[in-house]
């Protein structure tokens, strides 16, 4: 996305003043600049409608004058830094806070019936009505078996601990574990909204976005089950990650870098290991360990903030192959951009932690039994199961009918089936990848929707 900058540049006239002849006043000249750097419209705007139009802002265009003299003597300027910046949003009368605010009060009242719901016999045994450690609250003892059990073939100790403290707080009466689930769940409605907010600008789209994941039948499962409270759990840390990431990239703020050590091209030691000299960084990679000590189906998350770097956040523009700013004026496109090397190498804690974490969950689950062999499902009826899964979540989303806890594998699908959503699958991605440079939030909303499904463990 192209955006004008218009800057004055000063420069020194070849006339004297006439009120002062041995002063030489400036003579300003506009030159317009051409950016690819999303960021610079919030230097110009608040980007006042917070909308994009066919993938490009509508930016006022309006000119900027830097106002004084040429001093009478020559100083040694001092470079500014330059601090990345956000998308800008829209003042409104209502505040965001309260917004958030009034969706999770009213994501609290829609689950509130759940606090009336019981435990049932289908894993809710393995993690609190029949598990004498969790029933036996928070100590240190507790919290070591946390970290190095296994329940339910699965390696999650921070689920175990959120449900420690349930039984601290309500012993085993179940509304108060319900509680939490509901709690957790309006939080993250919260969070959707405030994160979309960050992101686009856009406060009602933005909302509604975010209510829709509320009140969506396919959440009630995760919020109204206490077994499936790593579900909820893991979704707050992935949001908090998502959340902490956008500061870290864009806000500038929290730096532990002085600007004169960034300007000088030094930083800490700790922040050469990833390149960021924020501690929003690290804030995001100590939630996303959080998130997957809570339920390993985050592991694709670094994906999702490749993602974020195209859109909305727009740090990879043009030809979707060039980081922004990362090519100087009248520089020829290299074949090989050595900054989108740093985008990937940025991220190398996160995807460190998905693969420790992903080989952690193989081995406790094949432990387990709960990885089924080749033998009793060949590679064919895994590819196909795996497409006939992605067309049915996308049904539910939009028609959740015939819900249950568990879908039965049915063994082999038929090959006409398989091949109708195969087609179905790779005409839609075809045609969001053609339609990018437009609509571009539909092939990340594709794309991350693809990597959150491959992580999903359940077979329909």
């Amino acid at each position: 996305m192209s955006i004008p900058v218009l800057r004055a540049e000063p420069r020194l006239g070849t006339e004297t003043s006439r009120a002062s002849p041995e002063i030489r006043q400036p003579k300003l000249e506009v030159s317009i600049p051409i950016t690819h750097s999303a960021f610079d419209l919030s230097l110009l705007t608040s980007a006042a409608t917070g909308q994009q139009e066919k993938g490009r802002a509508k930016v006022p265009v309006f000119l900027i004058i830097w106002p004084g003299s040429i001093p009478m003597r020559a100083t040694k300027s001092k470079p500014q830094p330059t601090k990345p910046v956000g998308p800008a949003m829209k003042r409104t009368r209502f505040p965001t806070w309260l917004a958030a605010g009034l969706l999770a009060l009213g994501t609290i009242v829609l689950y509130w019936p759940a606090t009336r719901c019981g435990f049932t016999n289908f894993d809710d045994p393995d993690y609190v009505t029949a598990n004498l450690h969790v029933q036996a609250g928070l100590s240190w003892t507790a919290l070591q078996w946390a970290f190095t059990s296994v329940v339910s073939a699965n390696w999650h100790p921070v689920t175990l601990l959120s449900h420690m403290l349930d039984c601290q707080l309500f012993g085993l009466k179940p509304w108060g574990h319900h509680l939490t689930s509901v709690v957790l769940h309006a939080l993250n409605a919260a969070l959707v909204f405030a994160l979309l907010r960050q992101l686009t600008g856009a406060l009602w789209r933005s909302l509604l976005v975010a209510i829709l994941f509320a009140v969506h039948p396919l959440r009630v499962e995760s919020v109204a089950w206490v077994a499936e409270r790593k579900d909820v759990l893991c979704g707050f840390f992935f949001l908090l990650t998502l959340w902490a990431w956008t500061q870290a990239v864009t806000s500038g703020k929290w730096q532990v870098a002085s600007d004169k050590l960034q300007m000088a091209g030094k930083r800490p030691a700790w922040s050469l290991i990833t390149g960021h000299g924020s501690l929003y960084y690290w804030l995001a990679v100590l939630c996303f360990a959080l998130g997957l000590m809570s339920k390993a189906m985050v592991v694709t998350l670094p994906f999702v903030l490749l993602l974020l770097d195209f859109w909305p956040l727009k740090r990879v523009t043009g030809d979707w192959w060039q980081v922004a700013g990362s090519k100087a004026p009248g520089e020829k496109p290299s074949t090989f951009n050595l900054q989108l090397a740093t985008l990937l190498f940025e991220k190398w804690p996160f995807f460190a932690l998905a693969a420790v974490v992903s080989v952690v969950t193989v081995l406790v689950q094949k432990q387990g039994g709960a990885v089924v062999t080749v033998g009793d499902y060949p590679p064919a009826a895994r590819v196909g199961n795996a497409v006939i899964a992605y067309c049915r979540y996308l049904g539910k989303m939009f028609w959740p009918t015939d819900l249950a806890a568990l879908y039965p594998h049915p063994g082999h699908w038929p090959p006409e089936q398989v091949l109708l959503a195969g087609i179905f699958l790779g005409g839609v991605s075809a045609w969001l990848f053609l339609v990018r440079r437009e609509r571009p939030f539909l092939l990340i909303g594709w794309l991350w929707m693809i990597g959150i499904f491959a992580s999903c463990t359940v077979e329909l």
